[in-house]
């Protein structure tokens, strides 16, 4: 039985953990939409 409490905090620890790396991915793609110092360097001085 604690074999699988174990393994339990486990699989919380790996969901919050992939919760942070979503939001930070979130976060990058409105700050790269929404200010242009944020773009990465490839799309400098290309227009659309």
């Amino acid at each position: 039985m604690s074999e699988k409490k174990g393994g339990e905090l486990g699989e919380l620890g790996e969901l919050r953990e992939l919760r942070e790396k979503r939001e930070l991915i979130i976060f990058g793609y409105l700050a790269r939409k929404s200010h242009p110092k944020f773009r990465s360097p490839g799309t400098e001085g290309k227009r659309v």
